[in-house]
């Protein structure tokens, strides 16, 4: 084998590896945006603005007050009253929006934090409440193994939600729909029976023990101490729950008492949630803004958009003061989950983008290498493409010709009565008579051609010419 061939050998093998290993990141990146979005999509309680379902667009926006700027139920109404005065005057309607006249153009839902005493069949367990108002299980549908939700608007508001763990320390089943358990003494009907998460990462966000759902009025009455934070290992909640069923005293792994957060008893509405026309983006987010204001202890959330490639790497680029909290508020666990998947997905994201540029990268290397083995230059691609436009230019105007000889031929026939047009669709008849540019002229035909155009008109005048040259010739013999 020839050096020429082993070099183009290897050449042709190290292109090979390269458009491998390019194709290998672009699929990785692939992969990457797929399990990223499935990670944004399993976090329910952050996509409400994708189901509420508006022709337009909606979006979910969250508010979070420290304790000293907490809402009371009292002002939610006004609230309500703020958002369809500023959609009336954003002229935001039903029509304008192409739905039904009674569909709502926005929800909204608030709760807060705490603890309550439950007693059922003698036993007395303290676990961790939330208050919940207004439209709280659209945002925060959590899986319901019995019975339903309860709703802000109910007439009465001594329903109760438990979990799965609750169900089977009191009543021994999950079968408990209906049932009554004490709170300081009133009773409250359980509506329900949920499967709390129990996952590692929901744990070490707050939600570690038994957690029942109750109305924000009952919490506000009843609440016993704040809502208790403490992230255990599952061994060690499992622990502590067997503690609780046997003293119903609320004691941490190690035998002391719980450190509740700083979420005081009663403490008022420290997450208010909405969802919003937003026919573009940020809109909502403004509206709500513009309504609830900007306080100093309070921090407002578009969830809508937190996990789009924008806002993640926005948050990357602020990654080493994400973890730092001035404000002194206590976000509630679902929002602190939320914020750990913003930064594992910000690190996700990064890891696509490197990929897109790897495989950027390879693309520029085989372009270049491509172009340092070229066998072209730039003036023979101007010359091809000269040449082929001009070989365009003549093949339009060779039809044109055939075209135009075709319909002088079919004119001049016109006049024959008996001509046959169909003949001209017959290749083998006489009207189908074109010239072949392929076909070599006959030196005979050119021959006569020559002739009659030398050849006088008049044929008297011909002949008299004729007998002059023969008496020449007759004189010179």
């Amino acid at each position: 084998m020839s050096d020429k061939a082993k070099v183009s050998g290897k050449r042709s093998r190290r292109t090979a590896i390269l458009a491998g290993t390019g194709l290998f990141f672009l699929l990785l990146a692939a992969i990457i945006s797929l399990l990223k979005g499935r990670f944004a999509a399993s976090l329910y309680d952050q996509r409400e603005g994708e189901r509420w379902g508006l022709s337009g667009g909606a979006a979910q926006i969250s508010c979070f007050y420290g304790s000293g700027q907490a809402l009371k139920e009292e002002d939610i109404p006004e609230l309500q009253y703020q958002l369809e005065e500023i959609l009336k005057n954003r002229s935001i309607s039903q029509e304008t929006l192409g739905v039904p006249e009674t569909a709502r153009l926005f929800a909204l839902g608030y709760s807060g934090l705490g603890q309550v005493e439950i007693t059922g069949k003698d036993r007395t367990f303290t676990v961790n409440a939330v208050g919940a108002g207004g439209d709280y299980f659209l945002f925060h549908p959590v899986r319901l193994l019995t019975g339903s939700y309860f709703s802000g608007e109910d007439l009465m508001h001594d329903r109760i939600l438990i979990d799965e763990e609750t169900a089977w320390s009191v009543f021994g089943s999950p079968d408990c729909v209906g049932k009554s358990l004490d709170i300081n003494g009133v009773p409250h009907y359980i509506s329900g029976v949920y499967l709390r998460e129990n996952d590692s990462l929901t744990r070490k966000a707050g939600c570690a023990r038994s957690m029942v759902y109750i109305s924000f009025d009952s919490l506000a009455r009843y609440s016993t101490g704040g809502f208790v934070t403490a992230a255990y290992s599952e061994t060690s909640a499992v622990r502590e729950e067997e503690s609780l069923s046997e003293t119903g005293a609320d004691v941490s792994p190690n035998g002391d008492m719980a450190e509740a957060s700083s979420e005081e008893a009663g403490g008022g509405i420290t997450c208010l949630e909405t969802v919003l026309p937003n026919p573009v983006e940020g809109y909502a987010l403004g509206i709500m803004k513009e309504a609830a204001g900007s306080p100093s202890g309070m921090v407002m959330v578009d969830n809508t958009a937190r996990y789009r490639d924008g806002a993640l790497l926005d948050l990357f680029l602020d990654f080493t003061s994400r973890g730092m909290q001035t404000t002194g508020i206590s976000f509630p666990f679902w929002e602190n989950r939320a914020r750990a998947w913003e930064n594992i997905l910000s690190l996700v994201f990064m890891a696509y983008c490197l990929c897109l540029f790897a495989a950027a990268l390879v693309l520029v290397i085989l372009i270049v290498t491509w172009y340092r083995n070229k066998k072209w230059n730039t003036g023979s691609l101007a010359k091809k493409a000269s040449d082929w436009f001009y070989d365009r230019q003549a093949e339009k105007a060779r039809i044109a010709a055939m075209s135009g000889d075709k319909a002088q031929r079919i004119s001049a026939d016109e006049t024959d009565p008996d001509f046959d047009f169909s003949d001209l669709d017959d290749p083998d008849s006489d009207s189908f008579d074109f010239y072949d540019e392929d076909e070599e002229p006959d030196p005979e035909d050119q021959w006569d051609a020559a002739e009659d155009a030398q050849a006088p008109a008049d044929d008297t005048e011909g002949s008299v010419n004729t007998s002059e040259h023969e008496k020449g010739y007759e004189n010179e013999k």
